[in-house]
């Protein structure tokens, strides 16, 4: 963080990388408020319409536990790719919330957004963290039958979990 003084003390203009990395490092520290004034700096800058960029904000309040802030900063997104599906539904699941996990899942159907492998680790973990033994199976079904998706050990360990 100290570096990124330095580059605009050097008048270096910050961009979506930069950013990404800051976002990364208060998200792996927990360190919100900081997480907190980058996330007004990529507005400052007019980089909020960057996915990337969007992802790593939600990503940041998500490590954070403040799931109100990802959500708000997920909807406020212009553009939502499957990277930033991925990432609220899996936040959302593994804080406790997988309700709410497989509701967005839904959602991002309704948006026209196929799953992919990782969505269903999500959807699966959700279940697995929140004891939805019989929405785990149907959603497990769905992956294999309905999207082809050939499961995987990560998507096993979560059906196993289940039990």
């Amino acid at each position: 963080m100290w570096l990124f003084h330095q580059m605009l003390l050097a008048d270096i203009e910050p961009n979506s990388f930069t950013f990404g990395g800051l976002l990364g490092a208060c998200a792996s520290a927990n360190a919100f408020q900081k997480g907190t004034q980058f996330h007004g700096l990529v507005m400052k800058f007019g980089l909020g319409a960057d996915v990337v960029v969007g992802s790593a904000v939600v990503d940041m309040y998500l490590k954070c536990g403040e799931m109100d802030d990802a959500l708000r900063a997920f909807q406020e997104m212009p553009e939502r790719d499957i990277i930033s599906w991925n990432g609220i539904i899996s936040g959302y699941g593994q804080n406790g919330a997988g309700t709410k996990a497989l509701k967005l899942y839904n959602e991002m159907l309704q948006q026209g957004i196929t799953p992919n492998e990782v969505t269903f680790v999500g959807v699966l973990c959700a279940c697995s963290h929140n004891c939805l033994l019989k929405e785990g199976y149907n959603y497990f079904k769905e992956m294999v039958d309905k999207h082809l998706i050939k499961p995987k050990a990560e998507h096993y360990t979560c059906m196993v979990d289940l039990l």
